[in-house]
Protein backbone atom coordinates (compact mmCIF):
# COMPACT_ATOMS: atom_id res chain seq x y z
CA UNK A 1 0.00 0.00 0.00
CA UNK A 2 1.44 3.10 -0.82
CA UNK A 3 0.78 5.60 2.76
CA UNK A 4 1.05 8.62 0.73
CA UNK A 5 -1.98 7.41 -1.47
CA UNK A 6 -5.94 8.72 -0.44
CA UNK A 7 -7.47 6.33 -3.04
CA UNK A 8 -5.48 3.12 -1.81
CA UNK A 9 -5.47 4.73 2.56
CA UNK A 10 -9.35 4.78 1.83
CA UNK A 11 -9.50 1.25 0.42
CA UNK A 12 -7.35 0.05 3.47
CA UNK A 13 -9.96 1.69 5.90
CA UNK A 14 -13.02 0.06 4.45
CA UNK A 15 -11.46 -3.45 4.93
CA UNK A 16 -13.96 -5.58 6.81
CA UNK A 17 -12.87 -5.48 10.53
CA UNK A 18 -9.85 -2.99 10.36
CA UNK A 19 -8.72 -1.12 13.16
CA UNK A 20 -7.76 2.37 13.38
CA UNK A 21 -5.68 3.78 16.20
CA UNK A 22 -5.19 7.43 16.30
CA UNK A 23 -2.42 9.07 18.28
CA UNK A 24 -4.68 12.09 19.05
CA UNK A 25 -2.62 14.85 19.58
CA UNK A 26 0.05 14.46 17.42
CA UNK A 27 -2.85 14.60 14.66
CA UNK A 28 -4.40 17.46 16.19
CA UNK A 29 -2.03 19.72 16.60
CA UNK A 30 -0.90 19.30 12.94
CA UNK A 31 -4.80 19.93 12.29
CA UNK A 32 -5.86 22.92 14.67
CA UNK A 33 -2.44 24.38 15.61
CA UNK A 34 -4.12 27.30 17.56
CA UNK A 35 -6.86 25.64 19.12
CA UNK A 36 -6.53 25.02 22.50
CA UNK A 37 -5.61 21.31 23.79
CA UNK A 38 -9.81 21.12 24.45
CA UNK A 39 -10.79 22.63 21.00
CA UNK A 40 -8.09 19.99 19.44
CA UNK A 41 -9.97 17.05 21.28
CA UNK A 42 -13.48 18.14 19.97
CA UNK A 43 -12.37 18.99 16.82
CA UNK A 44 -10.48 15.59 16.20
CA UNK A 45 -13.35 13.62 18.09
CA UNK A 46 -16.46 14.70 16.10
CA UNK A 47 -14.01 14.40 12.56
CA UNK A 48 -13.17 10.53 13.71
CA UNK A 49 -17.04 10.10 13.94
CA UNK A 50 -18.14 11.13 10.74
CA UNK A 51 -14.45 9.17 8.83
CA UNK A 52 -15.83 6.08 11.64
CA UNK A 53 -19.47 6.44 9.40
CA UNK A 54 -17.55 7.21 6.19
CA UNK A 55 -15.89 3.90 6.28
CA UNK A 56 -17.44 1.58 8.62
CA UNK A 57 -14.07 1.01 10.39
CA UNK A 58 -13.21 0.39 14.10
CA UNK A 59 -11.91 3.80 15.26
CA UNK A 60 -10.04 4.44 18.73
CA UNK A 61 -8.24 7.57 19.74
CA UNK A 62 -5.56 7.59 22.47
CA UNK A 63 -5.20 11.28 24.06
CA UNK A 64 -2.22 11.97 26.84
CA UNK A 65 -3.30 12.53 30.58
CA UNK A 66 -6.45 11.32 32.57
CA UNK A 67 -5.47 13.61 35.40
CA UNK A 68 -4.93 16.53 33.57
CA UNK A 69 -7.33 19.16 35.02
CA UNK A 70 -10.60 20.07 33.09
CA UNK A 71 -10.25 16.89 30.91
CA UNK A 72 -13.73 15.56 30.95
CA UNK A 73 -13.94 12.09 29.12
CA UNK A 74 -15.33 12.41 25.97
CA UNK A 75 -18.05 10.25 24.68
CA UNK A 76 -18.99 9.77 20.95
CA UNK A 77 -21.04 7.48 18.84
CA UNK A 78 -18.81 4.86 17.30
CA UNK A 79 -15.83 6.15 18.44
CA UNK A 80 -13.47 4.95 21.27
CA UNK A 81 -11.71 7.59 23.33
CA UNK A 82 -8.45 6.49 25.49
CA UNK A 83 -6.46 8.52 27.74
CA UNK A 84 -3.35 7.62 29.16
CA UNK A 85 -3.20 6.89 33.01
CA UNK A 86 -1.05 8.97 35.26
CA UNK A 87 2.56 8.82 34.48
CA UNK A 88 2.06 6.63 31.20
CA UNK A 89 2.43 7.94 27.92
CA UNK A 90 0.07 8.22 25.00
CA UNK A 91 2.33 6.76 22.71
CA UNK A 92 3.16 3.94 24.93
CA UNK A 93 -0.86 3.44 24.60
CA UNK A 94 -1.14 3.38 20.90
CA UNK A 95 1.31 0.37 20.91
CA UNK A 96 -0.50 -1.19 23.76
CA UNK A 97 -4.11 -1.19 21.30
CA UNK A 98 -2.02 -2.88 18.59
CA UNK A 99 -0.31 -5.55 20.58
CA UNK A 100 -3.65 -6.16 22.55
CA UNK A 101 -5.82 -6.81 18.81
CA UNK A 102 -5.60 -10.37 18.12
CA UNK A 103 -3.00 -11.04 15.09
CA UNK A 104 -5.73 -11.69 12.59
CA UNK A 105 -7.03 -8.18 12.65
CA UNK A 106 -5.73 -5.66 10.45
CA UNK A 107 -4.30 -2.07 12.30
CA UNK A 108 -3.90 0.93 10.97
CA UNK A 109 -1.93 3.26 13.38
CA UNK A 110 -2.17 7.16 12.45
CA UNK A 111 0.89 9.14 13.71
CA UNK A 112 3.93 10.86 12.41
CA UNK A 113 5.59 10.40 15.35
CA UNK A 114 8.93 7.98 14.82
CA UNK A 115 8.99 6.15 18.26
CA UNK A 116 5.31 5.05 17.51
CA UNK A 117 5.65 4.72 13.89
CA UNK A 118 8.57 2.14 14.47
CA UNK A 119 7.15 0.39 17.71
CA UNK A 120 3.35 0.24 15.47
CA UNK A 121 5.45 -1.01 12.42
CA UNK A 122 7.33 -4.16 14.53
CA UNK A 123 4.05 -5.18 15.89
CA UNK A 124 2.48 -5.53 12.29
CA UNK A 125 0.44 -2.55 12.18
CA UNK A 126 0.24 0.12 8.89
CA UNK A 127 1.12 3.31 10.28
CA UNK A 128 0.03 6.17 8.23
CA UNK A 129 1.35 9.17 8.31
CA UNK A 130 -1.30 12.64 9.82
CA UNK A 131 -0.94 14.60 7.38
CA UNK A 132 -2.04 11.93 4.76
CA UNK A 133 -4.67 11.01 7.75
CA UNK A 134 -6.10 13.99 7.74
CA UNK A 135 -6.37 14.41 3.85
CA UNK A 136 -8.87 11.13 3.77
CA UNK A 137 -10.86 12.67 6.53
CA UNK A 138 -11.26 15.72 4.51
CA UNK A 139 -12.64 13.69 1.60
Amino acid sequence: MQHDDPAAVQAMARTPGVAVIVDGYNVSMLAWPDASAAEQRDRLCDALVEFQLRMRCEVTVVFDGAEVPGVRPLRRRGLRVVFSAAGQEADDVVVDEVVFRPAEVPVIVVSSDREVRAAAEAEGATVLPADTFLQLMRR
